[in-house]
């Protein structure tokens, strides 16, 4: 169980529920925006690219062998995984977020004597959908 956890938060990673093991989780999504100043148009205009996200995941693991079962597979950098976030359970009105993202960094850090702390951070690999239940 994690040190810290969010109310009805729900995480899957890779094939990894990470529920009980994430204190924190985001989804970041922007879109590129581009600004024309032509000749003969009154003013400035911006046109939007197309979106990209970013996806974080931040917890703890209190014991060395659920570092190595959920870790593991994670620790791959350049690999694409699924993600699955959003509010637990399947009540109406309910929906996650969904998508695909290629790990680009993995952090893990403890104190001597101290819970296994891990972050991990990820890039669109095609879109974000919001699927309700």
């Amino acid at each position: 169980m994690a040190a810290v956890h969010g109310k009805n938060g729900y995480i899957m990673f890779g094939g990894i529920e990470l529920t009980g093991l994430a204190n924190e989780f985001s989804v970041n999504e922007e879109a590129p925006v581009e600004e024309v100043d032509a000749f003969g148009i009154p003013a400035t205009e911006a046109y939007g690219g197309h979106p990209k996200f970013t996806l974080e995941i931040k917890g703890y693991i209190s014991t060395v062998v659920a570092a190595g079962t959920v870790l593991h597979n994670a620790l791959n950098l350049n690999t694409s995984a699924t993600f699955s976030l959003g509010p637990q359970g399947s009540g109406v009105g309910n929906s996650r977020y969904n998508g695909t993202v290629v790990l680009t960094a993995v952090s893990i850090t403890t104190p001597v004597a101290g819970i296994v702390g891990y972050s991990l951070s990820g890039k669109n690999h095609g879109s974000l959908a919001l699927t309700a239940f």
